[in-house]
């Protein structure tokens, strides 16, 4: 007995993935949106954030969600042949502002400056150091922003750094108290390396004199120069 053996080819081995991008926050669509089959199978959201993709290979395929101002998503699913798998995205809207923290000290021993006042000069957002001399303030613009500080007897200083954007940037100052006429101050700052710096100041070779830790000079008489830390 023979029986006949029939093969098809026509069966399917696609199938079709599909879904929604909303924000997170309200769940409304997101037009524009990309949806990806990894690497390279893609669709745009419609104006309701819905989105359609034909043709993806049966089994396992990875999604990926993308849209201007949002963090992407992204998640794993099952195409089976013939048939359509839903992939919704719910995207995080990403930050678009960061925080300015840090201290506020004196230039000539370290000690904090409680209420000196710290303002991001692009929008005017200020704070005031607290008794440790410490100050942050958030929601600031992402980018390149100029931050001073200012405290009654001490002369102001600005600094500029870029804040990141949901995250944080440190800016300490180091404020000199106000000089008298002709008076120059010299203040010398850094990280946490090296772990020491030494100063040395010479004095022109009309008057020579070196001026360092091992001789910290004097301000009243002569060399009229001294190390004050």
């Amino acid at each position: 007995v023979y029986l006949p053996l029939v093969v098809r080819n026509d069966l399917p081995t696609t199938g079709t993935v599909s879904g929604r991008v909303t924000n997170a926050a309200n769940s409304q669509g997101i037009p524009g949106a990309q949806v990806c089959v990894l690497p390279s199978q893609c669709a745009t959201a419609n104006s309701q954030g819905n989105y359609s993709i034909a043709n993806v290979p049966a089994g396992s395929q990875t999604v990926r969600a993308t849209a201007t101002g949002y963090g992407a998503g992204q998640q794993n699913v099952t195409v089976i042949a013939g048939g359509t798998v839903t992939a919704n995205f719910a995207l995080v809207a990403a930050p678009t502002t960061g925080t300015v923290s840090g201290r506020v000290t004196r230039a000539s021993n370290s000690q904090a400056i409680p209420g000196a006042q710290v303002c991001v000069l692009s929008s005017n957002q200020c704070a005031n150091t607290n008794a440790q001399g410490n100050y942050s303030i958030t929601d600031v613009a992402a980018g390149s922003q100029t931050v001073r500080a200012t405290a009654s007897g001490f002369t102001a200083l600005q600094q500029t750094a870029t804040v990141p954007a949901g995250g944080t940037v440190t800016l300490n100052f180091a404020l000199s108290p106000t000089l008298a006429q002709g008076e120059i101050r010299i203040v010398l700052t850094w990280g946490a390396t090296p772990l020491d710096l030494d100063s040395h100041l010479w004095l022109p070779a009309s008057n020579p004199y070196h001026i360092y830790y091992g001789d910290k000079g004097n301000c009243t008489v002569f060399p009229r120069a001294c190390l004050d830390v």
